[in-house]
């Protein structure tokens, strides 16, 4: 794990600064003060000590089980739609606003399928709440030579300081999350000011057709609709933006956090208190 991504780093439940630390057997992880993270092939697991319930481990539970295949279902689930999966995928991608140098988090980063179509000038972080999609996500940086730092976590709960990130960006699902409204504050939370923050997933029509297919059915099985969350952005979000896109099977929302005066670099004084924390 890179310095640059300790300093990133707190614990999600108390915000407090985490350390790197070695076991006696060689395994590490990341201690706070009451309490530690483990870290488990190069991947911090920050579910480990608080696991996901209700409709989270039922969708962390199914993910787990089709990650070796998931690739292939999308592909073939687009396919069935007459549309090349790059093509949809730069649809959005192309919204990002990715300078040189950027720290980029990918919100359920899945099997990182939308990182190997991104500028390789900028630093990557992912998190997901499948250990199965994370798996799948290292082998395909691997293949395409691609770094990316990848999190075991909970949107809800990112493990992150404030204003850590120059672009936040998420792709499908959140219809389905345990809290919609509480995982775009912490995606708010985490991005730097004047940040443009964009969330993609299906659109209702187009879910309702992939339902048919049943090599997918079970990703679309919802009691309600699946509709655009732009009520629940935070108040202070300015730019908010809503459309669809590639023939109306995606729905689009950006908004931009609010460029406000920032107190002196969170990061900085997480890195004062973690090197205290070494020293103890």
């Amino acid at each position: 794990m890179r310095e640059e991504t300790l300093d990133l780093l707190c614990d999600p439940e108390t915000s407090s600064p985490l350390i790197l630390q070695e076991n006696e057997d060689g395994s590490q992880v990341l201690a706070g003060s009451n309490t530690t993270y483990p870290i488990r092939d190069g991947v911090a697991d920050f579910l480990h000590q608080k696991p996901v319930t209700g409709i989270n481990k039922r969708y962390q539970m199914m993910y787990d089980h089709l990650s070796p295949f998931y690739n292939f279902v999308t592909r073939a689930a687009i396919r069935l739609m007459q549309a090349d999966e790059d093509d949809v995928r730069r649809e959005y991608l192309c919204e990002l606003e990715i300078k040189p140098g950027d720290r980029v988090l990918e919100v359920s980063v899945g099997t990182g399928t939308n990182l190997r179509l991104l500028p390789r000038d900028a630093r990557y972080y992912g998190l997901d709440i499948s250990p199965g999609q994370l798996r799948q996500c290292k082998k395909l940086l691997k293949k395409i030579g691609l770094e990316a730092e990848l999190f075991l976590g909970a949107a809800e709960s990112l493990p992150f300081y404030d204003n850590s990130f120059d672009v936040v960006f998420h792709m499908g699902g959140i219809n389905f999350f345990g809290d919609p409204d509480l995982a775009l504050r912490e995606m708010y939370r985490v991005a730097k000011p004047g940040t443009k923050i964009v969330v993609v997933d299906e659109t209702d029509r187009f879910t309702k057709k992939l339902a048919k297919i049943p090599i997918v059915q079970n990703f679309f099985k919802s009691d309600s609709d699946v509709n655009v969350p732009d009520p629940l952005v935070p108040q202070k979000a300015e730019d908010i933006q809503v459309k669809e896109l590639f023939d109306g099977r995606l729905w689009y929302l950006s908004f931009r956090k609010a460029q406000t005066k920032v107190k002196p670099a969170t990061v900085s004084t997480a890195l004062l208190k973690r090197r205290a924390l070494q020293r103890v």
